[in-house]
């Protein structure tokens, strides 16, 4: 029999502890506790069944499922506009829980066949306009393509809208960075708030042509929308631009700020599901 002041066994309650020898037996030899005369062995079977745990788990309802965001998500303008980085099935509940309305995607790779069916189920209108790296000292970015993808985020009958690109990092950082020039957002302040979702591996070429953005390219479209000198207070339902008698722009008057046959090709590629 071991003494009262014997140290306890890690995680044992007191039942446990005042086991007996002879107890203690049963449960590390099974084989003995079958020729066991003791009635009481429920004891026994309980200790058993926590030395087995079960290896898995039923799945939680829906009001108890787990939503997981993308990687570097964030609110531009709440409930309104968001940002990430790539979503994948993993993030699709979250998405689905924020009414998304629309997706822009400013990468230019295919969609996966799971994604695109995740948005065709949910009535996602989708875009996705190729925003290039600015990168090795280079700028590549075009104050047209810029304008092309803010006329989809100024645009509130696309609202909720999520951006993203492969990180949430640069490319949206960039398209950001830009909107908040719109809203007369002074540079520090945009750069500043591109810095936090790029930092450590912030670009000077993108903060370079945040500064250079000339953000009047779209001003005609910030107005129509209602975007300066600040949003309006109402939420955003849908028919926004009925209600204050204003006309949604179209990509064929973004193009026409700039009328090239590189960017008329850049409109005509907007990919819309």
């Amino acid at each position: 029999m071991p003494s009262a002041t014997s140290t306890p066994l890690l995680g044992s309650t007191p039942q446990a502890t005042n086991m007996d020898a002879r107890e203690l037996s049963l449960i590390d030899s099974p084989k003995d506790v079958k020729g066991s005369k003791q009635d009481d062995s429920t004891p026994n079977m309980v200790a058993q069944e926590n030395l087995n745990p079960k290896l898995s788990i039923a799945p939680l309802p829906g009001r108890l499922r787990m939503y997981v965001p993308p990687t570097n998500f964030g609110a531009v303008e709440t409930n309104s506009i968001y940002r990430s980085g790539y979503p994948t099935s993993k993030n699709f509940d979250f998405i689905k829980s924020l009414s998304i309305r629309t997706i822009l995607t400013l990468v230019p790779e295919p969609l996966s066949e799971e994604y695109i069916t995740f948005m065709e189920q949910n009535h996602i209108r989708h875009y996705q306009i190729h925003i290039p790296a600015n990168k090795d000292g280079k700028i590549n970015i075009t104050s047209e393509t810029m304008a092309t993808a803010l006329a989809v985020v100024l645009n509130r009958n696309n609202h909720p809208l999520l951006i993203h690109c492969n990180r949430g990092k640069h490319r949206t950082g960039c398209v950001t960075a830009c909107f908040r020039k719109t809203q007369h957002v002074q540079n520090d302040a945009a750069i500043a708030e591109y810095r936090d979702y790029s930092y450590p591996k912030c670009r000077e070429d993108d903060m370079r042509f945040i500064r250079s953005f000339d953000s009047s390219i779209v001003l005609p479209i910030a107005q129509s929308q209602g975007w300066l000198p600040t949003p309006p207070p109402e939420p955003n339902d849908g028919f926004w631009h009925l209600k204050h008698h204003t006309k949604i722009p179209t990509y064929e008057d973004v193009a026409a700020i700039k009328s090239t046959d590189e960017h008329r090709d850049q409109v005509a590629r907007i990919s819309v599901k």
